[in-house]
């Protein structure tokens, strides 16, 4: 199972060349996202007043499995988030809750464009 970042999913609802390029390769593969990303995305939207685009997300998001966050997930995001603070790499605590989801679920590979935060994260494989 692959993962999509919130990066990646703005990058290709913008329609960037290589987010779309990399959809069309993934696109066969059992995908996933977030609750966490789901939110992070639709907060874009609302944030914007962009209703439709907000309708359009939700309809995108549902085409996949949705990962949530439970308490098995908020144990890794925490240690993950602490680990990396104790070697003073901190994260975004978002991206913490995403790792966490996802490693809670058993999903090891994510896209994004955010490698900077997700590649300190040993545990996962990122594709950029």
């Amino acid at each position: 199972m692959i993962c999509l970042d919130s990066d990646f999913v703005i990058d290709f609802f913008k329609g960037k060349e290589a987010a779309v390029a990399r959809m069309e390769k993934i696109k066969e593969d059992a995908l996933a996202v977030t609750a966490v990303t789901a939110f992070e995305v639709l907060y874009g939207f609302f944030r914007r007043n962009e209703h439709q685009k907000a309708r359009v997300a939700l309809a995108f998001f549902s085409s996949f499995r949705i990962i949530d966050t439970n308490l098995e997930a908020a144990h890794h995001a925490a240690r993950i988030a602490g680990e990396l603070a104790q070697k003073g790499q901190m994260i975004n605590e978002f991206d913490s809750l995403i790792a966490g989801s996802m490693l809670a679920d058993g999903c090891k590979f994510i896209v994004t464009s955010n490698v900077k935060d997700f590649g300190k994260i040993k545990e996962l494989s990122v594709y950029n």
